[in-house]
């Protein structure tokens, strides 16, 4: 490692340590899995690895959106703000109230009126799955294109990839 990576890693974490004295940083590794109920895994249950993963991000926020990508200095990403121009770019925007995927939206049942309703059916073992196959269909990221695309051609039962298709969506 370049001695300016370093200095700057030592920098940024006293100075994060300033900020948040009670915050020291812990390896994943170290902390227990307190969250890693059988409740917290039930809206997994039956997605594939990229709807689980997307499922993650959408939950967080953490996903590749204008506003989440703008917010790290991703240099291809001039602004947070959507591209039907009436807002910030997030996961709640795309859910209520984007007015370029509006009607599709309709195909959600429930549909969410609310973040709240938002956050729970994120949450709903029974919706979860729906919610996250929905927006990978209607707002794609670069990210899921392939393992979207393949998931498609596995249900779709195509003779090329249906001997590859795992024997549940969670397995490899």
């Amino acid at each position: 490692m370049s001695a300016a990576w370093m200095e700057r890693w030592e920098r940024l974490t006293r100075e994060a340590r300033t900020r948040r004295p009670r915050r020291d940083p812990v390896p994943a590794d170290m902390l227990s899995p307190v969250n890693a109920t059988k409740a917290a895994l039930r809206p997994h249950e039956g997605l594939y690895k990229h709807e689980s993963a997307a499922l993650i991000q959408l939950r967080t926020g953490k996903i590749g959106l204008n506003e989440f990508l703008f917010q790290r200095g991703v240099p291809e990403v001039p602004s947070p703000l959507c591209r039907c121009g009436e807002g910030r770019e997030t996961v709640s925007h795309i859910f209520l109230s984007c007015p370029l995927i509006r009607i599709a939206s309709e195909q959600l049942t429930p549909r969410p009126r609310t973040v709240l309703d938002l956050a729970i059916s994120l949450g709903h073992r029974m919706r979860a799955g729906a919610f996250v196959r929905w927006f990978l269909t209607h707002r794609p990221i670069p990210h899921f294109v392939l393992a979207t695309s393949l998931a498609r051609e596995w249900l779709n039962g195509d003779p090329d990839t249906t001997r590859s298709r795992p024997a549940h969506p969670t397995c490899e």
